[in-house]
């Protein structure tokens, strides 16, 4: 199996350094990499918002790649496109500017027949119950996404969201169907 890691910190080096550990890992690439991933994989130069480097590296190792960081807009998802430089895409809505804008990106991915997932960022499980919804509401969205980075937040005002063993509960109520504990923003 062959692996790109994307990205140039710490994380990225033990990231690389446990895959590497993997019998089934047999290439290891990372862009741009550090001088730690140096000593277990070949090191890309390639920037996040590099779309034509990424189709680069895409026709070139010929492994999946997800874009993340280089989509920030339907642009960048345009030139994706013209330049089949990723496999899949990964919505942000904070990134893009909320659900309208990444339904319209979700929309041309699936005129092109590129995957989507749905990442998040730290934050309130408000984020990842928003999210839930929009997945839940677009069938063509599949690949496994990027929910539950609410669970590092320490008092979380919002409840009625669950995520067990990796799968989120679809939420039923008002609105997006969570809880908001007033105690906990001490308005109560």
């Amino acid at each position: 199996m062959k692996i790109l890691v994307v990205g140039g910190g710490a994380r990225e080096h033990t990231l690389a350094w446990k895959l590497a550990q993997s019998p089934k890992v047999k290439e290891i690439y990372a862009a741009p990499g550090n001088a730690g991933t140096a000593q277990i994989a070949a090191n890309l130069n390639l920037k996040a918002d590099d779309i034509e480097g990424l189709a680069l590296v895409r026709k070139s190792i010929g492994i999946p790649v997800e874009a993340d960081e280089s989509v920030r807009n339907l642009s960048d998802v345009l030139s994706i496109i013209k330049l089949g430089a990723a496999d899949f895409v990964s919505l942000k809505p904070f990134k893009f500017g909320g659900f309208r804008p990444m339904r319209k990106i979700l929309t041309l991915c699936e005129a092109a027949n590129i995957k989507c997932l749905v990442g998040t960022t730290p934050g309130s499980s408000l984020i990842d119950a928003a999210n839930v919804h929009f997945i839940t509401s677009s069938p063509s969205i599949d690949s496994p996404c990027e929910i539950g980075e609410s669970f590092r937040m320490q008092n979380d005002p919002v409840t009625g969201l669950k995520i067990i063993n990796g799968f989120a509960n679809i939420l039923y109520g008002p609105g997006i169907g969570i809880n908001l504990e007033l105690e906990a923003l001490g308005e109560a």
